[in-house]
């Protein structure tokens, strides 16, 4: 139960950020930095965040800090660069998706 909580906690600590990337993309800027996108690093959950955002999509990564399950982890927003051509031709652009390297039974929902 604490590992699986460690691991939502980390997730909530990086998902604000994925607001101000939205807003910086649409206003064709770049980020390579927690700081530009409202996040700091390093957290109580987050050892280190890290953050790879382009004009079209990017990243957002946590490496963990928690219980032996967790620490050391990462837990990964993907957002999908837009007019991306997904599985069976739909359209799956500006979509975020979650990533963990954790294992499957602590990863929170929506997350795989």
């Amino acid at each position: 139960y604490v590992a699986r909580s460690q691991v939502a906690a980390a997730l909530a600590e990086i998902t604000p950020g994925r607001t101000q990337a939205e807003i910086r993309m649409a206003d064709g800027q770049a980020s390579n930095t927690p700081n530009a996108i409202g996040l700091r690093t390093p957290t109580a959950r987050c050892s280190l965040v890290t953050v790879d955002i382009t004009t079209t999509g990017g990243t957002i990564v946590c490496t963990m800090v928690g219980n032996g399950q967790v620490n050391n982890q990462t837990i990964t927003l993907t957002r999908i660069a837009d007019n991306n051509a997904g599985q069976g031709g739909v359209n799956t652009g500006g979509n975020w998706t979650c990533t963990t390297t954790a294992p499957a039974a602590l990863t929170p929902a929506g997350c795989t």
